[in-house]
């Protein structure tokens, strides 16, 4: 009995020790309860700290998401890309320019990219000579003459002196006038004209002269008017001088200096030196009675006056029974008188004429123009290819003009005159009342001016010469 007991002992051990692999499959319990085996915690497989993609083993900076192999480089200090080289081929380099000069001002030639300035360079290529630190950047001196844009006369242009108050090209220290933009430097007399134009570049009394109100001074010595049936000459040093009828004193002038002169029919006017205008001569109709102000050209009708003010403005007086001396608004360079009539040139070098409508003595061109000359019933004007277009009355030819080309115009009674290039003249028209006034002079000449019947003009010798009409002697000017 004790044996059998033994025995069933004995069996249950071993069958304990006995449990089979599947038993051991079919689960067993840890002290939790919980089947199967027990997890340690520990990572399993490849690990990723930072989360970029790379693992730590191959990250140079497994704890930086933002630097990995494949990382854009940029210029921060880092080794963004793990290539072993910080912001080596950064993406975010800036362009470096060679500044020879030291004056932060660099030149386009062999830029560099990197993340500073390397020693002697510039972050732009703006330097005028990098071999010059007192010029700076082209950005600042846009002729890198030297002088600031904001301090430059013309900063396109290198050849504009910064001590040039007027702006006129001219330092101050050579300049007649540094408040005068008009007054240039190689004029000796500081009169105006510069000394190869000028007729005596030692007295500032005798210069050139702008004999048709053009703003170009074209003569020297003598400038001529010619009126109805008298004339009147102004020499260099501005004297007066007049020949012909003068029943109404139209040939008698005052004393005094002038600038320049224009003759009417029986009156003569004239800029005196101070810019006021002078008249003599017939005045029934309030044509020598000129209004004050300063002027700068004037331009006589038969019995009218009209001239341009200093501001470019035109004033007329005297007949206005059609209109003639109704001047329009507007600026102008010249203005010319005819009998009923009166034209002129803008400053845009247009021509406006006013008065009588009939016979088209207004109906001017259209174009631009170097000059104009209106006469009793008709107007010529030199347009700009130099060729002549007339206008108005078309009786005795005086509108037909010839072929060739012009630098000034004279208007007659029946005829015209002009200079042409090269200075000779050429007078039309005149088919009938003709007194040889469209027999043209031999000879060069600077300008001329025509009457009734009668025509004058100054050689380039500087003489007077008239032909045409000699009736009152106004085709015999003073020796």
């Amino acid at each position: 009995m004790v044996w059998r007991m033994s025995s069933v002992v004995v069996l249950a051990v071993l069958g304990l020790g006995c449990a089979t692999k599947e038993d051991d499959d079919a689960g067993s319990t840890d002290p939790t309860g919980t089947t199967g085996s027990a997890d340690t915690g520990e990572p399993t497989g490849p690990v990723d700290t930072d989360g970029d993609g790379v693992v730590d083993d191959e990250d140079c900076a497994p704890e930086d998401a933002a630097v990995h192999p494949g990382a854009p480089e940029v210029c921060n200090g880092v080794d963004d890309d793990c290539d072993g080289t910080p912001d080596n081929d950064a993406t975010d380099m800036a362009v470096w320019y060679v500044d020879e000069d030291a004056d932060g001002y660099g030149t386009p030639e062999a830029p560099v990219d990197a993340c500073e300035a390397p020693v002697g360079y510039a972050d732009n290529a703006s330097d005028c000579d990098d071999t010059d630190p007192e010029l700076g950047s082209i950005d600042d001196d846009g002729d890198c003459d030297g002088v600031a844009t904001a301090d430059d006369c013309d900063d396109g242009d290198v050849s504009m002196p910064s001590d040039d108050a007027d702006c006129d090209g001219f330092a101050t220290l050579d300049d007649c006038d540094d408040g005068d933009a008009s007054m240039p430097s190689d004029d000796a007399d500081c009169d105006g004209a510069v000394t190869l134009d000028d007729c005596d570049d030692s007295d500032p009394a005798i210069h050139p002269r702008d004999s048709d109100g053009d703003g170009a001074a074209d003569y020297c010595g003598w400038m001529v008017r010619v009126g109805g049936f008298h004339a009147c000459g102004m020499d260099s040093a501005g004297a007066v001088e007049c020949w012909g009828r003068d029943d109404y004193g139209q040939a008698t002038p005052p004393p005094g200096t002038f600038q320049s002169l224009s003759a009417g029919h029986s009156h003569t006017c004239g800029i005196d030196a101070s810019g006021a205008i002078q008249c003599w001569g017939r005045d029934d109709d309030g044509q020598a009675t000129p209004p004050g102000g300063s002027f700068v050209q004037i331009g006589a009708g038969s019995y009218h006056t009209c001239a341009v003010e200093s501001s470019g403005a035109v004033q007329c007086w005297g007949r206005d029974d059609y209109g003639q001396a109704s001047a329009p608004s507007g600026s102008f360079l010249l203005v010319s008188g005819g009998f009923h009539h009166t034209c002129a040139l803008s400053s845009a070098s247009e021509l406006q004429c006013w008065g009588i409508e009939s016979g088209e003595y207004t109906s001017a061109p259209e174009g631009t123009f170097q000059t104009l000359a209106a006469g009793p019933t008709h107007n010529c004007a030199v347009d700009a290819s130099g060729l002549v277009q007339c206008w108005g009355e078309s009786a005795a030819g005086a509108r037909t003009p010839p072929s060739g080309t012009f630098e000034s115009l004279a208007s007659g009674r029946f005829h015209t005159c002009g200079v042409k290039v090269g200075g000779t003249v050429e007078c039309w028209g005149a088919t009938s009342y003709d007194y040889g006034q469209t027999v043209s002079p031999s000879g060069t000449f600077q300008h001329l001016d025509s009457g009734w019947y009668f025509s004058c003009g100054v050689d380039t010798a500087g003489a007077i010469q008239c032909w045409g009409d000699d009736s009152d002697g106004q085709s015999t000017p003073p020796s």
